[in-house]
């Protein structure tokens, strides 16, 4: 999907897969990469909202994420 620039759909089926699984590390950066101006809000939404501390990448993808969009983390 992500090839075909359909980015949203992508992240969704992921978003699923990882609430059935949320031990799935490579599923994080496989969703990390549905990056898109479409996608963009979801994903630090997403990325947000995992307790603190929960993997040291997660928060690493997160810094990416805003680094895309040109911000800094809140």
């Amino acid at each position: 999907m992500r090839q075909e620039s359909r980015f949203s759909e992508a992240k969704d089926l992921i978003l699923t897969l990882l609430k059935s699984d949320p031990s799935n590390q490579s599923a994080y950066v496989e969703l990390y990469k549905c990056y898109s101006d479409e996608t963009a809000f979801e994903l630090i939404e997403f990325f947000k909202s995992l307790p603190v501390g929960a993997e040291s990448a997660h928060s690493l993808l997160l810094g990416q994420l805003y680094l895309r969009q040109g911000r800094q983390q809140d």
